[in-house]
């Protein structure tokens, strides 16, 4: 399973506003131990400015962005050393990967993120995100980490958002300062109604709140994954969670399979106007096999685009087989058309991937007559 864990802030630090190591220790031993087991984590992380206000002393501290990037920069630093240390006797390295908003909404950011994000995985090295509190501004800002992990997992096709908190899910009033506030155990879907129990309570420390995991969750469900709202300092709560064991927390359910959605957003991505043909070879290969797109299939280029987009697949006939996203130009793809993938790095001079198009971004489908 590919799970993305958000921790927020309320969790990291304590009373003091300082880092909450022993929590931190506990939930990297939980995420090594999935690891091991074969499981896929991407953990983003909230607490820089918290960590920041404990490692130095301001004679006046403001309220406004500022502050918050002078107290991020700082920060920053000294979370990402206490993830490190806490990982190290497991042996497994991490990876800083700060984002902001501009990065999902430019195409060349996205795929350079994903691409960087599944070769992380692909060697083991887990990812600690967060946003990029320095060089973001309001207009672009996620407003919470919620919102961050929730498209992250959608660039990823995660299977599943674990949002941990300082509640044990939702309620039908903030459990804080209602004692008879009713435990909702599963969501099937985000109604006005859902939206509207969690417009109360607010946290001092953390920006989100309860508001801001719906939010995640609404778009995390439609991007085909199941999301959990679940209390952090539950024992085990992530191992008990991935391995489909017993847990308390609320459960938002996807809306469809993370292969579904990729195929939904796929079709309205892609373009008419441009075409891949292949030869009998790759069409075989791709229909009857299910492989992924090389450049020895492709006979010819029709349209002019960039890498990311989305183009249709055709047979030398003409017949639609399909439609996929690509990892090159159509200038780059003349250029490698027809040649080996060990080939691309000598004739361009570099090697995004060594597919054209991947079979995970891929959809198959012969036209009808």
């Amino acid at each position: 399973m590919r799970f993305v864990v958000k921790i927020g802030t309320n969790l990291l630090t304590d009373e003091k506003n300082s880092l909450n190591t022993d929590f931190i220790r506990n939930i990297v031993g939980q995420i090594a131990y999935l690891q091991e087991k074969g499981h896929d984590p991407l953990i983003v992380t909230s607490g820089a400015v918290a960590a920041g206000r404990s490692s130095v002393k301001l004679k006046k501290e403001g309220r406004n962005t500022p502050y918050r990037q002078l107290l991020a920069a700082v920060g920053q630093s000294f979370l990402l050393q206490t993830y490190g240390e806490s990982f190290k006797p497991y042996g497994i390295v991490i990876g800083q990967v700060l984002l902001t908003m501009a990065d999902f909404e430019r195409k060349k950011s996205f795929l350079s993120t994903r691409d960087t994000v599944e070769l992380m995985l692909n060697h083991k090295i887990i990812p600690i995100i967060n946003e990029n509190d320095v060089t973001t501004f309001d207009e672009l800002k996620f407003g919470d980490n919620d919102n961050l992990s929730a498209r992250l997992g959608g660039a990823v096709n995660a299977d599943t958002l674990i949002l941990l908190t300082d509640v044990e899910g939702l309620f039908n009033l903030n459990p804080h300062f209602h004692p008879d506030a009713k435990f909702i155990a599963r969501v099937s879907k985000i109604t006005p109604e859902i939206k509207k129990m969690a417009e109360i309570g607010h946290s001092s420390k953390s920006r989100g709140g309860m508001v801001g995991k719906i939010q995640a969750a609404e778009y995390a469900t439609q991007a085909g994954m199941n999301v959990w709202v679940v209390k952090g300092t539950t024992p085990n709560v992530l191992i008990d969670l991935v391995q489909n064991k017993k847990a308390r927390g609320t459960l938002f359910e996807r809306q469809f399979t993370p292969r579904e959605a990729r195929r939904k957003w796929l079709q309205t991505q892609q373009n008419f106007l441009n075409f891949l043909v292949l030869d009998q070879g790759a069409c075989q290969a791709i229909l009857e096999r299910g492989k992924s797109l090389l450049p020895s299939g492709i006979k010819q280029v029709k349209g002019v685009f960039k890498r990311g987009e989305v183009v249709v697949i055709l047979r030398e006939n003409g017949e639609k087989i399909g439609f996929g996203q690509v990892n090159y130009s159509s200038k780059e793809i003349n250029l490698v058309k027809g040649h080996q993938s060990t080939e691309m790095e000598k004739i361009l001079g570099y090697c995004l991937d060594p597919e054209i198009v991947h079979r995970d971004n891929m959809v198959n489908q012969i036209a009808k007559s």
